[in-house]
């Protein structure tokens, strides 16, 4: 009886040792597939590269209409005079309130 439960708990050793070892064979090949090569390191930085210098032009060219949106309003005197007015009204009704 002794001997038949050595040989069961060896037996059950040597299942769980190769259960294991094909474990550790599945994660080493799982984490090996997961590896970026430097080609593809490279290539996400340049896509990372080329949307902030879209985004920068995009706000540069937002900062640049805006200013010239703004010399116009200055240069125009009309616009000017209608924008002080209109910024007079707007105080007139918050003084009401």
């Amino acid at each position: 009886m002794r001997k038949r439960h050595e040989s069961n708990l060896a037996e059950r050793k040597q299942k769980l040792a190769a259960i294991l070892a094909h474990e550790d064979q599945m994660y080493e090949q799982e984490f090996l597939a997961s590896l970026e090569t430097p080609e593809q390191v490279r290539a996400k930085m340049a896509e990372r590269l080329a949307t902030l210098k879209e985004s920068r032009e995009q706000e540069r060219q937002s900062l640049v209409q805006q200013a010239l949106d703004r010399k116009f309003k200055m240069e125009t005197d009309e616009l000017r005079k209608e924008e002080t007015n209109f910024m007079i009204a707007g105080c007139q009704i918050e003084r009401e309130k």
